[in-house]
């Protein structure tokens, strides 16, 4: 139980840190592929 429990938390931590990375690399994209979304939906 408790290794699960230990598991589990190591798995969140990994999620956490990966959505951090996620989102620290899609900020600065974020402009630019609304920027191309809207030009090809004209």
């Amino acid at each position: 139980m408790s290794h699960q429990d230990h598991q589990f938390e190591e798995t969140s931590n990994v999620g956490h840190l990966l959505a951090a990375v996620a989102v620290t690399i899609a900020l600065p994209l974020l402009p630019a592929v609304l920027g191309w979304y809207i030009i090809l939906a004209k």
